[in-house]
């Protein structure tokens, strides 16, 4: 099971070296799933919902950028804001909280069983289809 993310047109981020390392494993017989990580962690794998959300600001742990913006919002821990998915026994002002890596992996977990079972990605992570735009030729 591998991600398919790769950077080409992001700043500072290479592309994932992967093809090779995808063909060596099918050349020994394993089976590979490449997997869209389009809302992986975004959907909360507890209530199965869109609703995973930053919201804590740190310091910055840039030096050099600290002058400018002091405080940062913080990508690697998320709070679940559906009402029902607070945890059994909790205040009712307490939130869900996740580690942005380990709810992907669950949400991985979870896309990699659905493909086994039914053959199709869930519908809470599917990419919506987009009719195509008309572009306009530019007339010299």
């Amino acid at each position: 099971m591998m991600g398919n993310w790769s950077a080409p047109h992001a700043r500072y981020h290479e592309p994932i070296r992967g093809l090779g390392f995808r063909r060596l494993l099918k050349k020994h017989g394993f089976q590979v799933y490449l997997i869209d990580e389009y809302k992986a962690s975004r959907c909360c794998p507890t209530c199965h919902n869109e609703s995973l959300h930053t919201f804590r600001s740190v310091p910055n742990p840039r030096p050099y950028q600290r002058e400018r913006y002091s405080t940062v919002v913080c990508h690697g821990l998320l709070r679940c804001t559906n009402l029902y998915c607070r945890p059994a026994m909790a205040a009712p002002d307490r939130y869900r909280f996740w580690n942005r890596d380990v709810a992907a992996c669950l949400n991985y977990m979870h896309i990699l069983r659905e493909i086994r079972h039914n053959g199709m990605v869930p519908h809470r992570f599917r990419r919506v289809a987009v009719a195509p735009t008309r572009r306009r030729r530019r007339v010299d």
